[in-house]
């Protein structure tokens, strides 16, 4: 499919992906839009997917480095505000269906 170059990405034919994430990166994810959103910019899953594929470093060790620190943290390195010496990190379950849109 050609692209012109200058065209914002964003702004081009959306691509289906389907993928399971293990629940302590899930809910981080939902914590990263959260952020978003109390700093002002509503955002959903997608924009914040995204924006850190985007922001992804493109050197290999760099990456490789970050996927292998990914695959070793533990859920207390995953969860935002789960830190500390607690044995146990409360994640809610996930809603059946699709969100609902925010407004």
């Amino acid at each position: 499919m050609p692209l012109e170059s200058a065209r914002r990405a964003v702004d081009c034919e959306e691509t289906g992906v389907s993928f399971r994430l293990p629940s302590p990166f899930d809910r981080r994810l939902n914590q990263l839009r959260d952020l978003l959103a109390a700093a002002g910019f509503p955002a959903d899953r997608k924009t914040v997917l995204t924006a850190l594929i985007y922001a992804a470093p493109t050197d290999s060790s760099e990456l490789l480095d970050i996927v292998m620190r990914s695959r070793t943290a533990a859920v207390r390195e995953v969860v935002l505000g789960a830190e500390g010496d607690g044995d146990v990190v409360s994640i809610p379950r996930p809603t059946v269906g699709r969100p609902r849109r925010r407004a």
